[in-house]
């Protein structure tokens, strides 16, 4: 397989996020431009809710995070799927995120190496 071309990686996985919401009768409207930090819109009975979609098909995640308000991170994994697959999908909420980094980062925060600053 050889794969997505990385020049469209990132929209394949913002279609298979806004078709997976589809799929489940959720509204998700695709945001256009290539410097923006919302990819999709939903809307929910309450408020209108922000994602952002990362996507890979090699070992590692480039992502820097995620912040404001009423948004979720979703992370699309193609890696070793064929084109009749779905990728796997991961949803971290800003919470979730800084979890992670933490947990990710705990030798060298606890060496004092890296200081981390919340912006939630």
């Amino acid at each position: 397989m050889g794969g997505i071309p990385k020049e469209i990686l990132s929209l394949a996985g913002e279609f298979a996020v806004a078709s997976e919401l589809c799929r489940r009768g959720i509204y998700a409207q695709l945001t256009l431009g290539s410097r923006k930090r919302t990819d999709l819109l939903i809307e929910t009975e309450t408020a209108m809710l922000r994602i952002q979609v990362k996507a890979k098909q090699i070992n590692r995640w480039t992502c820097k995070g995620v912040f404001g308000e009423n948004i979720i991170l979703v992370l699309v994994d193609y890696k070793n799927k064929a084109l009749e697959q779905r990728p796997d999908f991961y949803i971290l909420t800003p919470s979730d995120w800084e979890s992670y980094v933490k947990w990710w980062l705990s030798d060298e925060i606890a060496k004092g190496k890296v200081i981390l600053n919340s912006q939630n």
